[in-house]
């Protein structure tokens, strides 16, 4: 039998600056123990939305990703080309990128 102790956090944010800008953060983390072993990682994102038009809007994005029992970083950026066809529908295409360190 397995038995593992997590604990996970989650907080977002939105700024809605303006009418066409909209700002987010997000933060993550989740800690595992289970026997001997232990690990921690969290995340981090930030993102950014302008609509310059009421159709046509364009989102960039960035977030962090950190294992601390490892050391290891993994950056990852966005960008995004959306286009409202109603009200409540949206279509989009984009660009994602992702590095370790």
């Amino acid at each position: 039998m397995h038995c593992s102790n997590t604990t996970q956090r989650h907080v977002c944010s939105l700024i809605q600056s303006t009418a066409n800008l909209s700002l987010t953060g997000k933060y993550a983390s989740k800690q595992v123990e289970q026997g001997e072993l232990s690990g921690y990682s969290d995340l981090y994102g930030l993102g950014v939305r302008y609509k310059f038009t009421p159709a046509f809007d364009l989102a960039l994005g960035y977030r962090l990703y950190s294992d601390h029992k490892f050391d290891t970083h993994i950056h990852s950026g966005t960008v995004e080309l959306g286009y409202r066809i109603l009200d409540l529908l949206r279509v989009s295409a984009g660009y994602a990128s992702q590095a370790l360190d």
